[in-house]
């Protein structure tokens, strides 16, 4: 037999209406209604409901899953687990990170931020229902068949008598659709495929040791779109691809959509940091002629202090030399509002290059 808290009609009414009011007022409220459910579920009044999930329907339209997640939110993000305050780590989440996060480990709580998004803890909860793939040890893995019933079936399959000698070349007339063209090429790849790791080089090819077979299947990659490329080396005779986006294409086309995903990854990674080294070379080329400039630009400043010229010139290049001596580290444009009231680039870059014909003319 359950045992009831022993409470008033007030305390009761009290705690009813409360749910009422926090049930509007923001997520932070979870915890504190979650807790006030407790009560009245402890209490065991249930104003002739059944249990707190009848009572929490007729009362506030609350279903039953809302009313386990108030209660479960209450317990494990609640001060002590049960009581009306939220835990100081909890206050800036959202009750919906919060019902996303109950299912997650402690362990994995403690990663969770504010700044984390609920995609992102519903892809943590997704990783973590994944069984872990076995571990396979390196190197190569060969597949064979060796029941010869099985390579009879193959056999006849591929359209060749298992009875005679087998004439070693493509049968065109089983690879006429394209899903007939991407099984085979699946099968080619497994029998002499290798792809090279893509954040090294694109390379993927296909290696067999018949000439036949090996002119076939370039012209069956070239019927499908994919001209490959060939070559004989000790012996084999490989058809190959070196552009990224035919090994992306190969990959997709015999079944293998996360191989060609990482060639993709791998060449968008290349590209921007090769886009990112381009530019802080072009911005380093940019600095080291602004430096140039400025230099040239105060050295002829100088020469004409130097000639006693410098104060017969007009008011604007004046004031021009004397804010480019004040500030030689300044861009033309970073010098140019500088001045009172600030001037474009070109007027102030044409005004440098009179001070520097200027200096020039004292040389000759």
């Amino acid at each position: 037999m359950e045992e009831y808290t022993q409470i008033t009609l007030d305390e009761w009414t009290s705690w009813k209406e409360d749910i009422r009011r926090k049930l509007a007022e923001t997520a932070g409220n979870f915890v504190y209604i979650g807790y006030r459910i407790k009560q009245i579920r402890d209490s065991g009044m249930y104003d002739g409901a059944s249990d707190i999930f009848e009572f929490a329907q007729k009362e506030y339209g609350l279903g039953k899953s809302t009313v386990s997640r108030f209660i479960a939110i209450n317990e494990k993000y609640s001060e002590g687990g049960n009581s009306l305050e939220l835990k100081e780590e909890f206050k800036a989440f959202s009750s919906s990170k919060l019902s996303e996060m109950l299912t997650l480990p402690d362990s994995e709580i403690e990663l969770i931020t504010e700044k984390t998004t609920i995609r992102e803890i519903r892809e943590l909860k997704n990783f973590n229902q994944q069984e872990p793939e076995p571990e396979q040890e390196e190197g190569k893995r060969i597949f064979q068949i060796t029941d010869q019933k099985k390579l009879d079936h193959i056999i006849n399959l591929l359209g060749f008598d298992p009875q005679q000698n087998l004439v070693l070349h493509i049968n065109f007339g089983m690879v006429e659709e394209t899903c007939d063209r991407a099984a085979f090429l699946r099968g080619a790849f497994f029998a002499g495929g290798s792809i090279t790791d893509p954040q090294k080089r694109y390379h993927l090819e296909l290696t067999t040791s018949h000439l036949q077979v090996s002119r076939e299947l370039n012209s069956l990659l070239q019927e499908c779109g994919y001209p490959p490329k060939s070559l004989s080396r000790g012996g084999s005779l490989i058809t190959y691809f070196k552009q990224s986006d035919q090994i992306e294409d190969f990959l997709t086309l015999i079944g293998a959509p996360v191989a060609a995903m990482n060639v993709m990854s791998a060449k968008l990674e290349k590209d921007l940091r090769n886009s990112v080294n381009r530019r802080l070379n072009c911005d380093s080329a940019n600095l080291d002629k602004a430096v140039e400039a400025a230099q040239e630009q105060m050295e002829a400043i100088r020469r004409l202090q130097a000639a006693e010229l410098l104060e017969q010139l007009p008011d604007k290049l004046q004031e021009t030399a004397a804010l480019r001596l004040e500030y030689p580290e300044l861009s033309l444009s970073e010098l140019a509002a500088e001045f009172d009231p600030p001037v474009s680039k070109s007027c102030l870059n044409h005004r440098l290059r009179k001070l520097l014909e200027l200096a020039r003319d004292l040389s000759e």
